[in-house]
């Protein structure tokens, strides 16, 4: 490479400067800093600002050598110019150094703005001037006359931009009467001068005093007139000059009118009026720029008007208008006529009855409307026709007054079941039947019938049969004026011949339409249609099936309107068939092996049918040829007649190409062995004898087959690449012939499997293999010859598994030979030169080919000896070059001493010699080792040094120049030695410096060096030991120290050693400035909040003044800031209110405002605007600008007013429905319902201060699920109407009116509130009175009822929407590429959320969500999920909200989803009650109920011993006992063996007797076992516990069931009737026994299933009936889309609102 040149320029600090340069090469470049940072790099040219520094450093170099290392190859002359540029300013292009022209004398400026020349920055020139001493109070307003394109601003007093316009600023002049424009050029807003505009202008100021009032301004001065007066009439007062007339007269007016009539206005003036309708609180109703309002007058019969000026909308008076006026009402009763519902309609005895629309007052009552019924053919088709004198709307009505048709201009359909058509008329656009139209006029209505009857043959399985063709005739009939299922005809033509051609044949005289045929297949399928005729081949079943039908019913099921009689005709034709063994493939005539000669002939046969695929006839030959597959094959075919030759697959049969030349150029058999080929005549292009001609042919084939090795493809004709692929186990073999022999190649291998490439000799015989490349010679025969296989199959004997495909190259190259040699190439040869310079050429021969031995480097070094150089010099090469060289120095034996690839510097020798050689980069061993071409002039610069200049006395600290102390200023200059060689070691550094001694001055006070120069200078400052303090670049800045004596240096830059180490030439001026600051002045006591001024209660103004210490001198830390702030504590002022605090201040101040801790809550460099405290204390603090933290940071001085006024809104009207959870549900049956819309105006300037304005939210409830709705608004103000989900998510929004399909929960939500609160927040300002009504359109407007007539419906809701939801699941659009749906429904590259902190619900206003409500019961209200409490049908246990619907009474009562249970208690129990009013158990008998509920024995009832045995106890024996002992343990061994039995029994009989007689043996045997009596002989304890569990179990068994069949089970009945238990509440028993949980989905399809009242949770938890897909959501069990998902675009027509791009 070569070296990037470096150039440092000394220039004035700040200027701009440029380059230019003259050169004939690529260049670049690099703008460094002082310290060698690379700052920039530019391909053309440098612009840039001057550092502090005064030094300039650029570098250049050739392109692309960004580092500035000399990475390029380019060379070349240049001339490089810095060019300066210094800004200019006319004085005033800052606030603070405005123009100040005196108001009192002139109210005109005239100036320019200046251009800019300066290259460094785009800004422009801007002027700031100061109107004085203009009218207080005044309305001011300025005129431009400029020939650029300006921009003015207003700035107040502190230098804060109060406006900005791009021609004009209107205002009002400030208390200190002065007004300071700023004029710039557009856009510069900001006014810092960005722009490029310059031009002289006239700047003019116009003042115009305000306007006063007419007294009738305002709402409470309102003009009250009489009852009776209708019109009035005045003036609207002129205002000020344009454009000042910002607030204009307006006058309020009272006409008093009958409570509830219809009213409406004219207005007639002078000027463009406006007519405003108020109520006697100010809202606003509507607002007319006709002057025209109709409406409903007041309840209290007030109706308040306002006359204004185009365009004050809002009734402030904003407007410039003035004149006379006259405004008139007049009032009339709605009017009404018997027939305005469809389900009284009039009845018409014929089909034609005449009536007429009364008119109706704008605005008063809803227009008329008339409905008849009549009574035609049920099922029959009906259509009116009308005479009409106005613009119509018809509808057709069922009997129960249900809309089912409508038009504009006649309504069709068919006839009701029932016979009952009403039939209804209104005026146009009041598609509804609401009223809502203004029409009127006379009707005649005419309704007419009409009816198809089918003929049989309307369907595939009732077509008429004909047999053989035969014609057949018909007739069509359909609907004209319904659509409806018209008349077709199927016919079905037997016993045909197949394969024979057909062609069908109309006659028709159809009255309307056009007839159209189809055909279908042998299952019903329409195979097509025509509305010609079918011309085509008979099918294999000799059976074709055809339908006529009328025009337009391509699906044949009899949508057309189509008429008349037809007859229709089947031609039959067959063509004959003759062959000559040889017309297909299959029978190809196959000749003998290398024939290449066939002659034969081609016949011709007529075809005489309109089928164009039933012609086989005329001749074809297949001919195949046996030819060698390595051979390439030419084919010519000649013939008598125009033949057409194809070429075949031999594999499979299929064409491969054909030739109307009959030639065919290098063929190859495939792997048959065979080319086949047809003969044909032309145009017979498939080769199906599709041709008339006949004659004689010869196909004759030559053949190339090469010297290629056996196996191997030939590549012909020079060619060098091959694509094929290969399997597993294949190998491929290419023959490349006809190469340059001796040339290099290369093999090149693009693959999609593993390859290996091997290379072949002529015979086949194996030389090397690569498994990426081979690189070789070509051979003599010119032939190459490669095999492809898979790796690793090295030996090519297909011993691999690879598979795909790849394609084969050979890159061809060779090398040339080398020029003849220059006779300089050593250094015996050398040339001497005696002069400073030589041209000569280097020359090298290039390897170009990738071939080892095939190039000998023979490249060039040229020898030099210049002589007659001056001994002692230094001698520096520069080579000018095309190529990149590089250069040798040689001594004088010729031996290397330095080589270099750019430069050599070197002393010139005794000699005056120097040897050099010249060669190409990198040939650093002189042997001609390297690859360059090129020309070049190689010069020798001789330089030398220069012998430094005498001392000037004062060179260091010790011999300074002492300066008194009345001498601050002293000259001098400064010098260096610069090395001037580019040879090291011939140079001895050497620079001035000068030192000074100033004094003495005052200890303590600040000294500031300033220097004038031509050099870049370095100052340093020194204590008196001669130790340096401080040293800069520019300026030293310190304290005088105590002795009184400043010690500095000059130097050059960088010095910092100050030795004279610089390079650095020049003269100067160095200068000493003292200064230093005055103390500050006493404190005014309310510095700080602990000691505020706390003013008199009700205060609301202060005056005082804010001072500031000026730091006067340079130097830091010699001025103590001790700056003013002023606390204030204003008190007795209303909580709540807006406070408003002006400053009148003659500096730049800053207001702050406290909490009563003292922190800082907020500061305004101008007006502080806030709310007043809870506790009616305001905590201020005045200081100057910038100190924002109140702590004296200022420098600002002056005087100030602190002024503070207060404000408050309106309240609130009121509130109870202005949220969807707090809505007005009205009862089943109200579908219409009004109220009005209040709103609040902002009248304080605080933000978010302002109360939102109404709006009503309400539901219908009870309406038809599935049925198609409509709103319609009756509204004296611009609303938006919104319809909410049950959930509280606003599905949609409209201007004008919603269009929906109801919810299964039969629920209609809807929000009103007044444009464009679009999120229903009451985000407005305006209202007025509304009804709502809700419309049901069951036909949907007449799109129909199902799921495409409700999407279409619901898509009126889309109009003027690109985006969101369409309210029914579908939506209006969606917005892609990073674009947002926003509130509006309008799709935004850019959307800021609307979602704020305490928002957790709701759209975001970008087409998401601030997030979801998740509790079953809440619902989204005012961005906040609000949970309804719901006790429906609940006396008890939770609302779903955390509360109550109330406790149970009963001791026992526990609450089971939401009813009171009584819950039984009988833990421990034996007997008794449970508690509710059930017992818990029994006694046995002798047994009764104790204490603690336990069955205890009752000594009433126990029996003795004489109860049993007749005898008293003590005259038993022991006789007896025995006796009894015995029969008494027979009988309990008797009921042992006989216990099934007895359960049988026992169950047989009254099981109560049974169990009582088994119950009093057992106590008799326990007693006498037990008692006093008992011996040995007894039953054993044992013994008598078995026999009484078998008792318990018998009880068990009769009184509960059998252990048989209740084993396992804990419910059910028996088959005896028996129970084995039940299930409690909520749980049902199975087949087998078992209480499991119930649960009934019916009718549910998400959510929870109903379970019954009083089940347990515990038991029964509650369980799902399904969930929702994506994108749905559940609503009343049902899911419904939610309001967002996949979008399908739709657009509208205007005036339709159908879809017409769908």
């Amino acid at each position: 490479g070569i070296n990037a040149e470096y150039g440092e320029f000394s220039l004035a600090p700040g200027v701009c400067a440029q380059t230019a340069i003259q050169r004939n090469f690529d260049e670049i470049f690099g703008l460094f800093a002082d310290n060698g940072t690379l700052i920039q790099t530019q391909d053309s040219q440098v612009t840039t600002k001057v550092p502090s520094s005064g030094k300039l450093t650029i570098a250049i170099s050739g392109w692309p050598d960004s580092r500035f290392v000399g990475a390029h190859s380019v060379n070349g002359p240049y001339n490089l110019t810095i060019n300066t540029f210094t800004a200019s300013s006319d004085g005033n292009d800052i606030f603070a150094n405005a123009t100040q022209v005196d108001g009192a004398v002139t109210r005109s400026y005239t100036s320019n703005l200046e251009p800019n020349t300066s290259p460094c920055t785009s800004s422009g020139d801007v002027d700031f001037v100061t109107f004085r001493n203009l009218p207080v109070g005044n309305c001011f307003y300025t005129l431009m006359n400029r020939g650029f394109d300006e921009v003015l601003g207003w700035y107040a007093s502190n230098g804060t931009l109060i406006q900005y316009n791009d021609n004009q600023i209107v205002g009002k002049v400030p208390s200190d009467g002065s007004v300071t424009i700023a004029v710039s050029g557009w856009a510069d807003t900001n006014f810092i001068g960005s722009h490029s505009y310059s031009g002289n202008y006239n700047l003019t100021i116009v003042t115009v005093a305000p306007t006063t009032t007419d007294g009738d301004d305002s709402l409470a001065n309102r003009t009250v007139l009489a009852a009776g007066v209708t019109s009035y009439s005045s003036n609207l007062a002129p205002t000020g000059a344009a454009p000042c007339n910002i607030v204009g007269d307006i006058d309020y007016l009272e006409f008093q009118v009958q409570s509830g009539s219809c009213f409406s206005t004219t207005t007639t003036s002078v000027f463009d009026s406006m007519l405003g309708w108020v109520d006697t609180n100010g809202t606003i109703y509507s607002v007319r720029d006709d002057g025209i309002i109709s409406g409903i007058s007041p309840n209290n019969g007030k109706l308040v008007l306002v006359v204004t000026g185009y365009p004050d909308f809002s009734l402030t008076g904003s407007h410039g208008t003035s004149g006379n006026y006259t405004v008139s009402i007049r009032t009339s009763v709605p009017s009404t006529d018997a027939s305005e519902d469809p389900t009284a309609p009039t009845f018409v005895s014929g089909t034609a009855v005449s009536g007429d629309l009364y008119p109706v007052t704008p605005g008063c009552g809803t227009g008329d409307k008339d409905f008849y019924l009549f009574l035609l053919p049920a099922g029959s088709c009906f259509y009116t026709t009308q005479n009409v004198t106005f613009d119509e709307w018809m509808g057709a009505f069922h009997s129960n007054g249900t809309s089912f048709a409508g038009g504009d201009s006649s309504v069709s359909g068919f006839v009701p079941a029932d016979g009952v058509l009403i039939v209804g008329i209104t005026g146009y656009p009041d598609t509804g039947f609401t009223g809502a139209h203004t029409r009127n006029g006379t009707y005649r209505i005419q309704v007419s019938t009409e009816t198809v009857t089918p003929d049989g043959d309307n369907t595939l399985q009732t077509a008429k049969v004909v047999t053989n063709a035969s014609p057949v005739s018909g007739s069509i009939s359909s609907y004209t004026r319904c659509t409806g299922v018209g008349d077709i005809d199927f016919i079905t033509f037997t016993n045909l011949t197949p394969g024979a051609c057909y062609q069908t044949q109309m006659v028709s005289n159809f009255s309307s339409g056009q007839y159209l045929l189809g055909r279908f297949n042998q299952s019903g399928g329409l195979i097509d249609y025509t509305y010609s005729q079918f011309t085509d081949i008979v099918p294999n079943d000799g059976v074709l099936r055809i339908a006529i039908t009328g025009s337009g019913d391509t699906t044949f099921q009899g949508s057309h309107t189509s008429k008349g009689s037809y007859t229709l005709t089947l031609n039959i034709t067959i063509n004959p068939v003759v062959a000559d063994g040889n017309d297909v493939f299959a029978n190809a005539t196959v000749l003998p092996f290398n024939q290449t000669l066939y002659t034969g002939n081609l016949f011709a046969v007529q075809d005489i049918t309109p089928c164009t695929q039933d012609n086989r006839n005329s001749d074809v030959d297949f001919i195949r040829f046996w030819i060698p597959g390595h051979c390439y094959t030419d084919a010519v075919l000649t013939s008598t007649f125009d033949g057409y030759l194809g070429y075949y697959n031999s594999s499979n049969g299929t064409l491969i190409s054909g030739q109307d030349s009959g030639v065919f150029r290098n063929l190859q058999a495939d792997a048959t062995g065979y080319l086949t080929f047809a003969v044909t005549a032309w145009p017979d292009t498939t080769f199906i004898g599709a041709h008339l001609a006949s004659g004689n042919y010869t196909l004759n084939l030559t053949t190339d087959c090469g010297s290629a090795p056996n196996g191997f493809n030939r590549v012909r004709g020079g060619g060098v690449s091959v694509s094929d692929s290969i399997g597993s186990g294949q190998v491929d073999r290419w023959t490349f012939e006809n190469q340059t022999a001796g040339y290099c190649f290369v093999t090149q291998t693009e693959t999609t499997f593993d390859a290996v490439i091997g290379w072949f000799d002529d015979n086949g015989t194996f030389i090397e293999y690569g498994d990426d490349t081979i690189t070789a010679l070509i051979p003599t025969s010119g032939q190459v010859n490669l095999a492809v296989s898979g790796w690793a199959d090295t030996g090519f004997t297909g011993d691999h598994t690879k598979s795909g495909t790849y394609t084969l190259s050979l890159r061809i190259t060779h090398n040339q030979p080398p020029p003849p040699s220059d006779g300089n190439d050593n250094f015996a040869q050398r040339i001497i030169v005696n002069g400073s310079h030589v041209d000569g050429s280097i020359w090298a021969t290039t390897d170009e080919t990738p071939c080892p031995n095939d190039h000998n480097t023979v490249n060039d070094v040229d020898y030099f000896e210049f002589i007659g150089l001056t001994p002692g010099y230094c001698a520096s090469t520069r080579t000018v070059e095309t190529f990149d060289s590089a250069i040798a120095l040689l001594n004088s034996s010729g031996a290397l001493v330095q080589w270099d690839d750019y430069k050599i510097d070197t002393i010139v020798p005794s000699s005056g010699k120097i040897d050099l050689a010249v060669t190409g980069y990198p040939d650093r061993n002189l042997t001609g080792a390297h690859q360059k071409n090129g020309n070049y002039t190689l010069y020798i610069d001789l330089t030398h040094n220069s012998a430094p200049p005498a001392s000037d006395n004062n060179n260091n600290f010790f011999t300074p120049t002492v300066l008194s102390s009345n001498t601050l200023t002293v000259s001098g200059s400064i010098w260096s030695l610069t090395d001037q060689t580019p040879c090291p070691n011939d140079f001895t550094a050497a620079g001035d410096v000068d030192y000074y001694r100033f004094g003495p001055l005052t200890p303590g006070y600040c000294f500031q060096t300033s220097m004038t120069d031509t050099f870049d200078e370095y100052l340093g400052w020194f204590n008196n030991q001669g130790q340096l303090i401080a040293e800069e670049d520019y300026q030293v800045t310190g304290l005088v120290p105590s002795d009184g004596f400043v010690y500095l240096a000059v130097s050059g830059y960088k010095d910092s050693q100050f030795n004279g180490n610089h390079h650095q030439n020049g003269n100067y001026t160095l200068t000493l400035h003292v200064t230093h600051n005055t103390p500050p002045p006493a404190s005014d006591h309310n510095d700080n909040f602990t000691s505020a001024q706390r003013l008199a209660l009700g205060q609301t103004s202060v005056s005082g003044n804010i001072w500031a210490t000026i730091d006067q001198t340079p130097c830091p830390n010699d001025h103590n800031t001790v700056n003013d702030v002023d606390f204030y504590v204003f008190q007795g002022l209303e909580p709540g209110n807006c406070f408003e605090i002006d400053e009148d201040a003659t500096f730049d101040q800053v207001l702050g405002k406290f909490n009563q801790s003292g922190g800082l809550v907020e500061w305004a460099d101008g007006t502080l605007y806030g709310t007043v405290p809870t506790d009616g204390i305001l905590r201020l603090a005045v200081s100057g600008w910038a100190d924002t933290t109140f702590v004296g940071k200022h420098q600002q001085n002056g005087n100030y007013t602190l002024r503070l006024q207060l404000t408050k809104n309106d309240a609130p009207g009121e509130t109870k429905d202005n949220s969807f959870a707090h809505r007005t549900v009205y009862p089943p049956g109200v579908n219409k319902v009004s109220g009005d819309i209040w709103y609040i105006r902002d009248r304080t300037p605080c933000p978010n201060d302002q109360p939102p304005s109404d709006v009503d939210f309400f539901s219908f409830v009870g309406l038809p699920a599935g049925t198609c709705f409509s709103t319609m608004t009756d509204t004296n103000f611009d609303t938006v109407i919104g319809w909410y989900s049950n959930k509280g998510i606003l599905q949609t929004w409209s201007d004008s009116e919603l269009y929906g399909v109801i919810p299964q929960s039969g629920i209609v939500n809807v929000a009103l509130s007044s444009w464009a609160d679009v999120t229903f927040v009451g985000a407005h300002t305006n209202g007025g009175r509304y009804t709502v009504s809700i419309v049901l359109d069951a036909d949907c407007g007449g799109f129909g009822s199902g799921s495409e007539g409700q999407e279409e419906w619901c898509d009126y809701n889309c109009f003027n929407k690109t985006c969101g939801s369409n309210g029914c699941g579908g939506t209006c659009g969606s917005c892609t590429g990073g674009y947002f749906c926003t509130s509006e429904f309008q799709c935004s590259a850019s959307c800021t959320s609307t979602c704020t902190p305490d928002q957790d619900c709701g759209s975001d206003g970008c087409g998401g969500w601030c997030g979801t409500c998740t509790g079953a019961q809440d619902v989204c209200s005012g961005g906040v999920c609000t949970c309804i409490a719901d006790c429906t049908d609940r006396e008890c246990g939770d609302d779903g909200c955390g509360g109550s619907c109330g406790t149970c009474s009963g001791a026992q009562d526990e609450c089971f989803s939401g009813s009171c249970h009584c819950v039984a208690n009988c833990t421990g129990f034996e007997c008794g009650t449970d508690g509710c009013g059930g017992i818990c158990g029994v006694c046995g008998p002798y047994y009764t109920c104790g204490e603690h509920q336990l069955c205890v024995r009752d000594p009433l009832t126990q029996p003795s011993c004489d109860d049993y045995f007749g005898l008293p106890h003590q005259e038993v024996n022991l006789v007896l006992l025995e006796q009894v002992n015995e029969m008494l343990r027979e009988k309990i061994l008797e009921t042992i063996d006989n216990l099934e039995a007895m359960k049988d029994a026992l169950l047989a009989y009254n099981p109560d007797t049974q169990l009582l007689d088994l119950a009093e043996l057992i106590d008799q045997i326990h007693l006498f076992c037990s008692g006093p009596y008992h011996n040995d002989t007894c039953l054993s304890l044992s013994e008598f516990e078995f026999i009484e569990t078998a008792f318990l179990n018998a009880i068990h068994h009769v009184t509960i069931d059998p252990l048989s069949e209740c084993a396992g089970r804990v419910c059910g009945l028996t088959s005896y009737g028996g129970s084995c238990g039940s299930c409690p509440p909520g749980q049902t028993c199975t087949a087998d026994g078992q209480c499991i949980c119930e649960y009934d989905c019916t009718g549910r399809v998400c959510g929870n299933a109903h379970q019954e009242n009083g089940t347990s949770m515990s038991l029964c938890p509650p369980k799902s009936c399904g969930t929702c897909v994506d994108r749905y959501e559940c609503t009343d069990y049902q899911c419904t889309p939610i309001p967002h998902g996949p979008v399908t675009l739709r657009i509208l027509d205007c005036d339709t609102k159908r879809c017409c791009s769908c």
